[in-house]
């Protein structure tokens, strides 16, 4: 399948129009810094992490019950509605219900998905698993536990009955460290994530900040131009954009002081309005999508001669792209990143950026230490130094390019 290229779809072409020439190429930057989570990746993340915490039970601790699952959802209803028909949440809880009832067909004799009181009751569970996509800010974790979790279930756990667990495929760490002050019966071993993320890596660059300062004040949401939370959170899900996220991505249009939309040469068209991803930015999050930023993240690295080398080789076969990222992440050690800093910059989750650690060492690239070693620099000089990319048939003497960027050339 060839790789698409987002910068051709229309929703993406329409979005970008709206920035100035130069904050365009900027704007791009902002694109190819999120993270893409699809139906499927979400979904099989969840249910790998489930039965891998269930085996960890049963493994080390021989605890045989059954785990009790808890997808967390918004209140329906408030003191503001009470009186009326409850309508489902507005969030992402449905999508993780699906998920869940998935892996309880397949597997029902391990999970149980929220069940009632009693039967908790009389199954003895010890293990409470709470699930959520995504935890930005913490408060709606929190808001969840002090509305919607039973009073029992919380003596149980006070009482050391039961031990609660939280799920989620991404999470901040400040949201995480909120929660924990709030919380007092969770620990930092409680959650299990995907991606753990510091700060942003839309907040490390200065240009990016920038853009979302500028362009955030001519969304709707101008106080939110970090995202909620002032967190800038780079994950966006097929089935939502976090509000977390920069509200240049989700918050259309503005209001003028008496509360009506301004003209609409004013008017800010979110790529992914009201926090929903329209079906023509599917293709953002299909694995075949090229749009790798290993070259633009070396050069802000400042390795110029290396970022260069890749873009020669920018339309490699996907069995190399490994190889490349493996290059990317010992070269961002040479320049003194940590690798926390590292792990934070490419979103990737502990146990896949910890076997991409332990390859760099199995081929003495990196000491025990996690320094780059002599052999590694050789390896590193060796792909600035690439020959580039032959693009001129042989056949020609001199080559006339058809078109350039995006325009043909006349006949």
């Amino acid at each position: 399948m060839v790789p698409i290229d987002p910068l051709q779809i229309r929703e993406i072409k329409e979005w970008l129009g709206q920035f100035s020439t130069v904050d365009r190429y900027v704007a791009i930057r902002l694109l190819r810094s999120l993270r893409y989570v699809s139906f499927q990746e979400f979904e099989r993340y969840l249910q790998e992490s489930l039965i891998g915490l269930q085996q960890h039970l049963q493994k080390e601790l021989g605890e045989t019950s059954r785990i009790a699952i808890f997808p967390i959802r918004k209140e329906v209803i408030n003191q503001f509605n009470m009186h009326k028909e409850a309508k489902p949440a507005r969030d992402s809880g449905g999508r993780i219900a699906h998920a869940l009832e998935n892996l309880q067909r397949q597997y029902g004799r391990n999970f149980e998905i929220a069940p009632r009181k009693e039967s908790l009751r009389a199954s003895k569970v010890r293990n409470i698993v709470l699930v959520d996509d995504f935890i930005g800010s913490g408060n709606r974790f929190i808001d969840y536990w002090k509305r919607s979790v039973d009073p029992s279930i919380k003596s149980w756990v006070s009482r050391g009955m039961c031990k609660i667990w939280v799920v989620s495929y991404a999470a901040h760490e400040k949201g995480i460290h909120k929660i924990l002050q709030h919380v007092g019966c969770l620990t930092a071993t409680s959650f299990l994530s995907c991606c753990k993320i510091g700060e942003s890596n839309l907040l490390t660059n200065p240009n990016i900040k920038k853009l979302l300062i500028d362009y955030g004040k001519k969304t709707r949401s101008p106080s939110d131009s970090f995202g909620y939370g002032k967190l800038a959170s780079p994950i966006v899900f097929q089935h939502g954009c976090p509000n977390n996220s920069p509200a240049l991505l989700w918050s259309s249009g503005k209001a003028n002081p008496e509360g009506t939309i301004t003209l609409k040469e004013n008017y800010w068209n979110a790529l992914f309005p009201e926090r929903g991803v329209p079906a023509g930015l599917y293709p953002l999050f299909e694995g075949d999508i090229q749009i790798d930023d290993l070259p633009e993240l070396l050069w802000s690295s400042g390795q110029y001669k290396l970022a260069l080398s890749f873009l020669e080789k920018i339309d490699y076969p996907r069995k190399d792209r490994e190889t490349f990222k493996a290059l990317a992440i010992l070269a961002l050690i040479s320049s003194g990143k940590s690798h926390k800093a590292i792990q934070n910059i490419m979103l990737k989750n502990d146990e896949t950026f910890i076997l991409e650690i332990q390859n760099l060492r199995r081929f003495m690239l990196i000491d025990s230490h996690g320094h780059i070693t002599s052999f590694g620099h050789d390896v590193l000089n060796r792909a600035r130094n690439l020959p580039a990319q032959k693009r001129i048939e042989s056949q020609y003497e001199v080559f006339y390019p058809s078109s350039f960027m995006g325009f043909q050339r006349g006949t």
